[in-house]
């Protein structure tokens, strides 16, 4: 977190190499994104309009999966990064150990006694298993999934949070791998 300018070219993610893949067009929708604001222990929308591209999933009913690559550019690995070469089980255990048990603690500790954002969290901690691990990326995922603010020593307090119909948080995602 302090000088990362020199741990750069040391990045295990460098040495990865993921595939394009496209959606089916009707997995793609236009919907309304609510941005939401906790206070005093309530959640009260701030009416900001925001219609977003997003697609389907199993939260909001309609499973949508694809297949893609990744691939390991053995021509970047050095002594930090050569667990690359045994598979992707030590990026598993990087990911949910930040996405999981960092960023998914943060967002339900911030929902705490909402009851359908509570069990929306709880279906996406429960579908990870063997070799599987949850990312959360793109547009309305929030800073805590996009930065470091959650490894910092003091985190800025994250104050909004953009979910569809009130209750689906954006930007999850599973993967599985063999």
């Amino acid at each position: 977190m302090g000088e990362r300018r020199g741990q750069i070219p040391n990045d295990p993610l460098k040495g990865l190499r993921i595939s394009d893949v496209s959606f089916s067009p009707d997995s793609i929708v236009a919907d309304q994104i609510e941005t939401k604001k906790m206070e005093g222990g309530k959640l009260t929308d701030l009416s900001i309009q925001i219609l977003q591209e997003v697609t389907s999933s199993t939260l909001t009913g309609d499973e949508l999966s694809w297949s893609g690559e990744i691939r390991i550019y053995e021509g970047f690995l050095n002594r930090e990064t050569a667990s690359l070469k045994q598979g992707l089980s030590w990026l598993a255990v990087a990911c949910n150990s930040f996405y999981r048990d960092r960023v998914l603690t943060a967002e339900e500790r911030y929902f705490q006694g909402i009851r359908p954002i509570e069990e929306v969290y709880k279906k996406i901690k429960a579908a990870v298993g063997p070799k599987s691990f949850l990312v959360r990326l793109g547009w309305g995922s929030g800073l805590d999934s996009i930065s470091l603010n959650l490894r910092k020593q003091q985190p800025r307090l994250v104050k909004t949070r953009k979910l569809i119909d009130g209750r689906i948080p954006m930007g999850w995602l599973k993967i599985q791998y063999q």
